[in-house]
């Protein structure tokens, strides 16, 4: 029963730690403002580009405009709660049932349209971060 609550309160705390965290972070960064040097090199936005603002967005709650900043931020909040209730109902219930598809399939399309996605974003202006 104690490995059970364990892995129940583990990943709830480290989630709040995470959570306190980044309010603390993006406070500080609200005063020093950063800047992507490969946007500033080359003038495209990576991957990352508007990250930092995604999150502020959604510790803030407005997820419209997290996903307008970066929508990976918004996809890994969702990966990892699909990976929790995963975990939950593997312990609560001792069987194992698949919430994320698993195949290589699966995992190479999401890698392609995210790919694709932050090709176009360099191409169409309503797709650049805010």
């Amino acid at each position: 029963m104690k490995k059970k609550a364990f892995f129940l309160i583990l990943p709830f705390v480290l989630c709040v730690l995470l959570l306190i965290t980044a309010k603390a972070f993006l406070f500080f960064m609200d005063v020093t403002h950063y800047v992507c040097p490969v946007y500033l090199l080359y003038g495209l936005y990576c991957p990352g580009c508007g990250g930092t603002r995604a999150v502020k967005a959604l510790l803030d709650g407005n997820i419209l405009l997290s996903l307008k900043n970066n929508p990976s931020v918004i996809i890994g909040a969702v990966f990892c709660i699909a990976i929790y209730i995963r975990l939950l109902i593997n312990v609560l219930t001792e069987k194992n049932k698949k919430i994320i598809p698993g195949g290589k399939a699966f995992y190479l399309s999401a890698a392609g349209i995210i790919i694709v996605y932050y090709v176009l974003r360099n191409l169409i202006p309503s797709l650049q971060p805010v």
